[in-house]
């Protein structure tokens, strides 16, 4: 994206912000959002969120698996440029379904950063809009000035010195249950859609969140979540 890494978590939690107003399909309950101290991960923000995605879902898998498997917890620890966050079923136990999301923000192209071996997947987000609201191909930018990302927007960034990075997400699931296979497949196509939208989003909002600043974003996040 062509952001710098700091821009990019402004812009992230401002629109976890305003999807949460929006709820996007999903019940969800925020329980937890303040700063903590993690063992293994260090000072962090810790969020803890309840959700319904069984509304949010294609039918194909719902009319397989029942609504409530789709009920789940997610929690975060956000140490931003990293990011770790954890999804259980409130329905099911840890054996049956686990999910976890590794982030890493980083400045440019870096190569294998977790370290391990893994499926790569690129999402290109200037390759399809998925939601019309949210068009990196044109968009308000009179106060970001930010490019529009049509073809060639990589090399303009490399030619012209525009800063740009990369959003890493290392995703781990496991399942335990009938078509487990075929459901993953579903889950993870449903995933990436969800991370393309999402990343357009943050870039055609550019203008919304551009001069905000950290205590801005704490504002918003508590004047939104203590009214759930």
């Amino acid at each position: 994206m062509p952001l710098q890494v700091e821009e990019y978590n402004i812009g992230q939690l401002y629109n976890v912000v305003e999807m949460s107003k929006e709820n996007i399909g999903t019940k969800v309950k925020i329980e937890h959002n303040d700063d903590h101290n993690h063992p293994e991960f260090g000072f962090c923000r810790k969020t803890v969120k309840k959700m319904d995605l069984s509304s949010h879902l294609p039918s194909v898998i719902t009319f397989f698996f029942p609504s409530k498997l789709f009920k789940l917890e997610e929690t975060s620890f956000n140490s931003y440029p990293e990011c770790r966050t954890f999804y259980k079923s409130c329905f099911a136990n840890e054996s049956t379904f686990n999910m976890s999301i590794h982030s890493k923000h980083l400045e440019g192209i870096q190569e294998n950063v977790f370290g391990e071996e893994y499926e790569i997947v690129d999402l290109n987000l200037g390759k399809k809009i998925l939601d019309k609201r949210f068009n990196v191909f044109n968009f308000q930018n009179e106060k970001s000035k930010k490019i529009f990302m049509t073809d060639g927007w990589l090399n303009k960034c490399k030619t012209e010195n525009i800063p740009f990075m990369t959003c890493h997400k290392l995703i781990s699931l496991e399942l335990n249950c009938i078509k487990e296979k075929w459901l993953a497949e579903k889950v993870f196509g449903e995933i990436n859609n969800f991370f393309i939208k999402t990343h357009q989003r943050i870039y055609a909002t550019a203008d919304d969140w551009y001069n905000l600043k950290m205590e801005d974003i704490r504002k918003l996040e508590n004047d939104t979540f203590l009214q759930k």
